[in-house]
This record gives structure tokens, C-alpha cells and sequence, in this order.
């Protein structure tokens, strides 16, 4: 008796991105890395919610948004995104109560009160979410390219 051959399971081909994603990407890419640049003290960053340091280029240093990036009008907002480490922004989820009171301190009560209010809003279905369009995205990195450059000149 003859054995029969598997039969190979054809492999998904990858998607490519579309040039919305490959826009977003590099939007997100630059901001990121600005907002890792302006808190930078020589090759250290401070988290804002628990205070530790953390070292510049490591996984544990991350770019923590106080509003979800989902919600685009604030994705980009310098003073939604902050220095965290990693065990705040994944494992506490944003540490949010400690992120609150450093916006507050840092940016003042009425910023943390537009962020808060908007998101409350979003979440109860008051508000649509703007979502960038491509070259409003190609734009955005453009304006963070250049903000770097500015960083890494000082």
C-alpha cells in the first residue's frame, strides 16, 4: 500500500502596505522618536509616572499617549505623549491616575481637563474621530523630521 504525500498548505502571501499605513508609520516613527529627544538628559529618560530612569533606545523606553493614539486629533499632541517606561504604559496600561497629575503639573489643569473631556466624548459616542489623511500624515513627519534635526543640532 502506497502512502500519499501531504499536501503542503499553500502560505499566505503578505499584503503589502497600503501608503496610508507606510504614511502613518513614518508620522508615528518621528514623533516618537521627537518626544524621546526633547525628554532626553545624556543617554537617560525619565518616565513621568513612576519616575525611574530608563535608558534612551531601549525597549523600556517607550512614548506613552495619556488619550489612545486611536483617537487622532490627539495622537500627534505633544502634550498627550510623554516619556514611560514599559512596565507603565503596557503593563499599568498607562499608569493613568499618576499620567494625570503629571499633565496637570507639567501642562495645567485645563489640558488635562480637554484631554479627559474628549476622550469621555469619544467614548460615549458624542464625537467622530478625525483620522488623518495621507498627506496631512506626510506632513506630520516632515514637521517631526525637522523638529529632530533641530534636537540633534543643539
Amino acid at each position: 500500500m502506497q502512502v500519499p504525500k501531504p499536501i503542503k498548505k499553500e502560505k499566505k502571501k503578505k499584503r503589502k502596505a497600503s501608503e496610508y499605513t507606510i504614511a502613518l508609520q513614518n508620522a508615528d516613527a518621528n514623533f516618537s522618536l521627537f518626544i524621546r529627544l526633547r525628554a532626553k538628559t545624556e543617554n537617560n529618560l525619565r518616565c513621568v509616572t513612576c519616575n525611574n530612569l530608563t535608558e534612551f533606545g531601549t525597549s523600556n523606553c517607550q512614548a506613552g499617549h495619556y488619550v489612545s493614539r486611536k483617537l487622532h486629533k490627539y495622537r500627534f499632541d505633544e502634550r498627550n505623549v510623554n516619556i514611560q517606561c514599559y512596565a507603565c504604559n503596557i503593563a499599568n496600561y498607562g499608569a493613568l491616575i499618576s499620567y494625570a497629575d503629571f499633565i496637570k503639573r507639567k501642562y495645567g489643569k485645563e489640558t488635562l481637563e480637554e484631554l479627559d473631556n474628549y476622550y469621555k466624548d469619544w467614548r460615549h459616542g458624542k464625537i467622530i474621530a478625525k483620522r488623518y489623511n495621507i498627506e496631512e500624515l506626510k506632513s506630520i513627519e516632515l514637521k517631526y523630521d525637522n523638529k529632530i534635526k533641530e534636537l540633534k543640532n543643539d
